[in-house]
């Protein structure tokens, strides 16, 4: 593991709070800008049997237009082991049950934003959400990015400039 992933997972472990309600599970981590790439556990709390639902919440406040993109993929964890007969077994260390792990971005209205290219300033959220079924809970990695878009007037700004730049070049090219 590389210096700079390990500072990453180092600011995440300190970014992420977790609260435990019944058998939920919810984590809540704010992301900055840049890519951010995390390997998330929802853990089994003690006394849990069964299956269980989580929900992690990751906050986006963006100072100007800005775009958004998200990877999200379960991690399966199985454990073989021989057992005292020599026969062996498995069970399942993490797990997520595939018909329940969803995730999408949400403004501040809690509406699914479905145009993600564009986004205009303002408070957001991630959510990726799920029933665990492994024996220790459930894993998963994400992996978002986000980053500014330059607004139309500065976008018109460097056209000019370009414009300028070649009307240079080409006065300078008759001359010659």
């Amino acid at each position: 593991m590389g210096t700079q992933t390990f500072k990453k997972m180092l600011l995440a472990t300190v970014l992420v709070s977790t609260a435990f309600v019944g058998n939920a599970y919810a984590t809540t981590a704010s992301i900055a800008y840049g890519n951010t790439e995390l390997t998330v556990v929802a853990p089994r709390a003690s006394g849990v049997t069964g299956s269980f639902t989580f929900t992690d919440l990751y906050n986006l406040t963006l100072t100007g237009p800005s775009s958004f993109s998200a990877y999200v993929s379960e991690i399966e964890k199985d454990i073989a082991f021989i057992d005292g007969s020599g026969g062996l077994n498995t069970f399942n260390v993490y797990n997520i049950s595939n018909p329940t792990f969803q995730y999408g971005l949400y403004n501040s209205l809690n509406q699914l934003v479905t145009n993600t290219s564009n986004l205009s300033a303002g408070t957001y959220q991630f959510r990726v959400s799920g029933t665990a079924t492994g024996t220790l809970g459930g894993q998963y990695f994400i992996g978002l990015n986000v980053s500014a878009v330059p607004e139309p007037e500065m976008a018109l700004s460097m056209l000019f400039g370009l414009a300028a730049i070649g009307a240079v070049v080409r006065r300078k090219a008759k001359t010659a």
